[in-house]
C-alpha cells in the first residue's frame, strides 16, 4: 500500500505556485461550479418530458423559455463592447470582445476577448488579453 506524505506549509506555499497546479485549480473549479449551478439532474434523462395530470387527463408538460445568461456591467473594466459572438462549434460558449481602456493605466492590456460559457453564470471562462 502507498502511504502518503503531508506537506509542511512551506511545501504547500511552493507547490501551489506552480504553473501545472494553478492551470489545475482553474479548470476544476470551472468544473466544478458549472456541476453546482445546474437545474435540471445531471444523472436523470433531462431531455425527457414530465407528464402532468389534470382532471383526469394526462398533459404532456413543456418547458418554458428561460433566462440563462444576463450580462452585468463591469465598471472596473472601463472598456465597451465592441463584438460578440456564438461559438459555430459549441453552442453554450459566447466570445465577447472590448475596446481599449477608457482609462490610461499600465497594468491594463490593449486587447480584451472574454468567453463566456451559459454553464458559468459567475465569471468568463477565459479571458484572452494581447
Amino acid at each position: 500500500m502507498e502511504s502518503f506524505k503531508v506537506m509542511d506549509k512551506e511545501e504547500a506555499k511552493d507547490e501551489m505556485k506552480k504553473k501545472n497546479f494553478q492551470d489545475f485549480l482553474g479548470k476544476t473549479s470551472r468544473i466544478i461550479e458549472r456541476a453546482l449551478d445546474n437545474q435540471f439532474d445531471v444523472i436523470g434523462d433531462f431531455f425527457a418530458e414530465e407528464d402532468e395530470e389534470a382532471d383526469g387527463l394526462i398533459k404532456k408538460k413543456k418547458e418554458k423559455i428561460t433566462q440563462q445568461f444576463m450580462f452585468q456591467p463591469n465598471n472596473h473594466l472601463k472598456r465597451s463592447v465592441t463584438s460578440m459572438d456564438w461559438s459555430p462549434k459549441v453552442g453554450e460558449l459566447l466570445m465577447v470582445s472590448y475596446s481599449k481602456c477608457t482609462e490610461y493605466r499600465y497594468d491594463e492590456p490593449d486587447g480584451l476577448v472574454n468567453i463566456f460559457s451559459t454553464n458559468l453564470k459567475t465569471r468568463p471562462e477565459i479571458t484572452l488579453t494581447c
